[in-house]
């Protein structure tokens, strides 16, 4: 008798479309389910992502990539958690973050992606899946109450914020606030904030003509070079270069 894996794969050989085991996706809710190619294009998605993306139809978001679908600061957030599995190979487990309906709104999800080879075990794109924390099970009720602080974050990039602040917030103690902050979003609050505030810049770069000195200052960042540091660690280019790629307005860079 075959050894089990020799076993398996002769049975997934046989299968007349590999792609039917995705039909499980289309029973499961809560479910959003994606597979992109090492461009990230979309080459398979289920209903509920096509819901997300409002459209009908697959053929609608087939060769499409995020930044066809979602805002520009959480199309490269996403596209930079890409990055790491498609380059690196890492598998993202779990990881909290923010997606946009049909409807405009922004939602909390759970998502995880990981990498798919090819017969060489060369990295051949990835698939992930991606679950609304609003229909998913009460065990990510700890995200949900953590919920307000972050969205405070949000809302006032412009502004001061201090951990203390923040932990008061939450009714927690400075180090309680950074230890589940943490445990929750695999991230350090400092740290979280610096994200989002380089997630807001590239908006602003896209979007608007101001300098990258007036953006970067204005989103808390009072060192220009530390500003272009944390970009360029996040995004994978300098924000000149993002915003020559990406800018909406003509306007030199002042």
């Amino acid at each position: 008798m075959p050894d089990p894996p020799r076993l398996a794969n002769d049975f997934f050989a046989e299968l007349s479309d590999a792609g039917q085991l995705s039909m499980l996706f289309e029973h499961l809710p809560d479910v959003h389910y994606f597979v992109k190619n090492r461009r990230g294009q979309f080459m398979l998605v289920n209903r509920n992502f096509l819901d997300q993306c409002g459209v009908r139809d697959m053929r609608q978001v087939l060769d499409k990539t995020d930044f066809d679908f979602f805002p520009l600061d959480l199309a490269q957030e996403y596209v930079s958690d890409d990055r790491k599995v498609l380059e690196q190979g890492l598998t993202i487990v779990n990881k909290v973050e923010l997606v946009r309906n049909k409807e405009g709104a922004i939602n909390w999800f759970i998502t995880t992606k990981i990498p798919l080879h090819d017969r060489q075990g060369r990295i051949h794109g990835l698939a992930g899946i991606t679950r609304d924390m609003d229909r998913s099970s009460t065990s990510w009720q700890p995200l949900n109450r953590m919920a307000p602080v972050v969205d405070y974050i949000r809302n006032n990039l412009e502004g001061t914020l201090l951990i203390p602040d923040l932990a008061s917030r939450a009714c927690l103690s400075v180090s309680q606030f950074e230890r589940r902050f943490k445990s929750l979003f695999n991230i350090t609050p400092l740290k979280y904030i610096i994200k989002m505030r380089v997630m807001a810049a590239c908006r602003e770069l896209a979007e608007s003509d101001e300098s990258i000195s007036r953006i970067a200052f204005k989103l808390g960042f009072y060192d220009h070079s530390a500003f272009t540091r944390h970009f360029s660690g996040l995004i994978g280019m300098p924000p000149k270069e993002f915003r020559r790629r990406n800018l909406n307005f003509t306007s030199a860079e002042r």
